[in-house]
């Protein structure tokens, strides 16, 4: 459960402050390896959650997933620059020999996805959360704000919510020792 914590300041000043945090923190980091979890809702519909491996490496800019559940021993690659753009894809099961490439902006790598899978990665996090308040600052009616003592079942995080009708809601929890993110969620009309 979530609970609203004291240190909570409104502004996009504020926020930009924590994603320049993150970015100084995020600068050192190389290689990275992390179990990711996931679930949309889009247009209404809300898909099976998700748990995967995510790599990530700076140079050459990469992002190799391996799926946990479902679809389990599918494998997703991507680097910046390769393979025409595209992604990488082996479907695992009965099918893990085969190697598929796919737009990861088209329809089929979009199915049941807000961001594309090249928008993963820490700058990318970040970029995507400039942006976003951006938006709501251009709207006029968006709501930004952070919380810096944001408390929940996991520990205590600072908590970036930038809500209104241009954006929908983003809410990121950022580790407070290491400026990583730890939770993001999206939802979009």
């Amino acid at each position: 459960a979530l609970a609203a914590g004291a240190g909570q300041t409104a502004g996009s000043d504020e926020a930009l402050r924590l994603l320049a945090l993150m970015k100084t923190a995020n600068a050192s980091v190389v290689d990275l390896e992390c179990t990711f979890r996931f679930q949309v809702t889009k247009r209404g519909k809300r898909f099976p959650p998700h748990r995967a491996v995510l790599r990530l490496r700076t140079e050459p800019e990469t992002i190799h997933m391996t799926y946990v559940e479902p679809n389990k021993g599918r494998q997703v690659l991507y680097i910046k620059g390769q393979n025409h753009g595209k992604m990488k894809v082996r479907p695992g099961g009965f099918w893990k020999f085969l190697v598929v490439s796919i737009d990861p902006l088209g329809e089929q790598a979009m199915e049941g996805a807000i961001d594309p899978l090249t928008a993963q990665g820490l700058a990318n996090v970040v970029r995507q959360a400039e942006e976003t308040i951006a938006e709501a600052r251009r709207a006029g009616n968006g709501e930004v704000s952070v919380d810096w003592d944001f408390r929940d079942d996991k520990g205590v995080y600072a908590r970036l919510r930038v809500a209104g009708p241009p954006v929908g809601e983003m809410v990121m929890l950022v580790d407070k020792a290491t400026f990583m993110p730890f939770r993001i969620v999206k939802s979009k009309g």
